[in-house]
Order: structure tokens, then sequence, then C-alpha cells
């Protein structure tokens, strides 16, 4: 059988990128393809780019197979276009989980080679190899908004070394680098940042103050706090409390339907264990009208031990217990939020409004707990009960308070809004 050759080259679809099905490759007639018996030659080139050499039969030439190192926007024939500017973005980098804790740029230096090394000084393209009329933005983006820069590069090196050695503080920080042209290799990003804290804390024991607050507040077995799906819910036990109040309002951490509003028909009810001098009993008050709302309590006896926060001129907290009951006077005036807390030190019980001491009294009992009532006399709000089996001082909860009013309780103390 005679040998015969191919005039046409025809190209088989393997990914569903290429298409579909054996099409001509071309236009035919002198096509570069070998003879079926010969194959393609195939190799490596000197930056380990794949490369295939195939025989032009009419002609005896080799043609190489591949792509362009420089690619442009066609318009016309090849080469006569406009460079492709190009882009990257660099990982995003995030401060420490501390709300005071930010992230500070230092430095960041990226190094850049031409595509090939062969094209330094040659027409077209600078000295150092890259195309002509290179250029490179480097742009700092912070907090996730990644129109507007915070800052630029503002400094270059020649011969493809960028430094941005521009200091910037955010929360998160994002590079981005942009090219005018295509043909170029990033070799090498070092980015120097690091984490500070922008309020230098207290420390006791070796501890952080805040973390300490934090660790006072652990541990409570009555926690009745913004949870608008099941207002009653005792997040310390996961049982909810029993009975009635009025409805949902918008607690001193300015969330919508984080607090609960009494009235005198309102009667909720926890089931707690005896809980035994020193503890803490901590909730805020609201909206507060002439008899407001009482606590009441059981001894071991199953007396009622009573804590009744009322209004005259201003409101007082009463403590009752069989025939002794003793009277604290706040400076609050029973409109908007105070934060009240009780705290003892033995048989010492403390009164604290908005973290201020303002009273002391001597409890008739070592205990309390039982069936907790929370009964609405004439109105008031509360919000963020809880009861904690240590005392806690002024200076943890003057920080409790300020986390709650100026920054929407979100410092670690207050649940997650449900």
């Amino acid at each position: 059988m005679p040998r015969t050759t191919t005039d046409k080259c025809y190209r088989l679809a393997v990914k569903p990128g290429h298409g579909v099905g054996i099409v001509e490759w071309g236009i035919g007639g002198d096509m570069p393809f070998p003879e079926a018996y010969t194959g393609a030659v195939k190799g490596y080139d000197a930056d380990s780019q794949a490369i295939s050499l195939v025989l032009d039969f009419s002609s005896g030439q080799f043609y190489r197979i591949g792509q362009n190192k420089v690619w442009q926007d066609k318009i016309g024939s090849y080469g006569q276009g406009v460079e492709i500017n190009s882009m990257v973005r660099f990982k995003e980098h995030i401060s420490g989980d501390n709300e005071e804790s930010m992230l500070e740029h230092v430095e960041t230096r990226m190094v850049m080679r031409p595509y090939d090394e062969d094209y330094k000084g040659q027409s077209g393209h600078t000295d150092a190899g890259f195309r002509e009329n290179h250029n490179v933005s480097l742009k700092m983006f912070a907090d996730g908004d990644t129109d507007n820069p915070v800052s630029k590069l503002k400094y270059v090196h020649q011969y493809g070394d960028y430094v941005h050695g521009e200091r910037v503080e955010a929360k998160r920080l994002q590079h981005q680098v942009e090219m005018s042209t295509a043909a170029y290799r990033i070799t090498r990003v070092r980015q120097l940042l690091q984490n500070i804290n922008k309020v230098t804390p207290d420390e006791v024991g070796g501890i952080r103050t805040e973390n300490l607050y934090q660790r006072m507040f652990r541990g409570q077995d009555l926690w009745i706090s913004r949870d608008s799906v099941t207002p009653l819910m005792n997040r310390a036990t996961g049982t909810a409390a029993t009975g009635s109040y009025s409805s949902l309002v918008t607690g001193p951490d300015s969330k919508s339907n984080s607090a609960i509003a009494l009235l005198d028909t309102s009667d909720i009810e926890v089931s707690l264990s005896q809980l035994s001098l020193p503890n803490t009993l901590s909730f805020w008050a609201g909206d507060l009208i002439s008899e407001g709302f009482t606590f009441s309590f059981e001894d071991l006896s199953g007396n009622d031990f009573d804590i009744k926060v009322s209004k005259s001129t201003t409101v007082i907290v009463t403590f009752s217990h069989l025939a002794w009951e003793e009277s604290v006077e706040l400076a609050w005036d029973g409109n908007d939020w105070a934060l009240i807390t009780i705290s003892s030190d033995g048989l010492d019980l403390f009164v604290y409004e908005n973290g201020v001491l303002k009273g002391i009294v001597t409890s008739p009992i070592s205990s309390y707990g039982g069936t907790l009532n929370i009964v609405g006399n004439t109105m008031g709000s509360v919000f963020d009960i809880r009861r904690i089996p240590r005392q806690i001082k002024s200076e943890a909860l003057q920080w409790y308070y300020d986390d709650v009013v100026n920054n929407e309780g979100d410092g670690g103390l207050l649940p997650v809004m449900r």
C-alpha cells in the first residue's frame, strides 16, 4: 500500500473547555503537522515550560507549538493591540480577638522579575527585562473596604523590588497590586505586621484586668438575659422560668426586645438552690414607677427574704426578712436604666448603683434561694438578672456598666442576643 500524508490538522477536544468532538484546525494546506509515523518532539525550555516541535512535511521546517510569553488585547493582528492589565489581591490579615486589639502594618516588600530574563534590553523591553511602560500600583485597604485605599505605594526600588513602608492601623488589612503589563513574575512577597493593644490595660497578678473581670462573673446559677425567643430562659441551667410579664422592651444595651417589662399582674417564678454568702445579685432596673417590683427569695426555713426596688423622689432598695427591714437610697430617679448590685462579704450587703457604692446593711441570714418570685408591684423593667457565687466589687461593676452602655454589651459579659 502506498504511503500517504495529510495536508490538514485536526483537533480533538479532551476537556469541556475545549469544546466537543473533532474539528479541523486552521484552514488546511501546508499546516505544520508531523507525519503519522514520526510523532512530535517534546521537551522543556529554560523556564521549565513544556514545548512541542512538529515538522512541516512540505517544507521540512520545524515549528514550535505553544503560547506567546506576552499577551495583548488583540486589535487586528497579534502585537498591534493594548497590553492587558492585571491585578492580584493578597490574603487579608485580621487582628486578634480582643476588642482593643489592632493590626499594624509595618512593611510590605514585593519582588518582581521579567517573564524571561533574556528580554533584558531587547526591543520593547526595559534594561531590567520588563515590558516598556510597566507600572505597578500597590494599595492597602482596611476593614473590608476594597474601594477606598487607606495607603498607596510610597517608595519604589528599581529593577522590580517594591517596598511599602507606611504604618497603618486597622482591624483588617489587605494589599492589592495592579500591573499595567502582563509579562512579569512575582517571585516573593514579604509582609511584616504586628498586633497591638490601643489601650494598655492594668494587670492583677499577671492577668489582664478585663479578663479578670470576665472571670468574676462566671459560674452564676441565675441568669435571665437577652432572649427574645424564650425571654424567661435561665441560661445558667437551660430551664425556663414560669409565670408572666408585660412585654419585651429595649434594654440599656440599646437592643430591641432585650429587656422585660413588668406590671402589677406580673409574677415570674424561678427555682434556685440555697446559696451561702458571700455572693452577688445583679440586675438592671428601668422605667420605675411607685412601688416598682420585688425579688422574693426564701431562707433555709422557707421564710421570705425580699429585696424591693421602689421609687419615691429617688429609688430605694429595701431589704426585709420577718421583722427585720433596712433600706438604702440611690441617686437614680427611676427613669431610663440603672445597674443595681447587692454584693456580700460575709453578712454585710454592699449596695451599688452603676458600680458606685451607695450603702451597706447587715443581713440577718447567711443563705438565700429556694423559690424566687419576681413580682411586679406597679411598673418597672428588668434586664440581665444574675446571681453569682462570689463577691464582685466596684471596679468590675463599673467596667460591666460601661460595656453595656457604651459597647452594647459586646465585651464578653452578656450573651449574644437571640
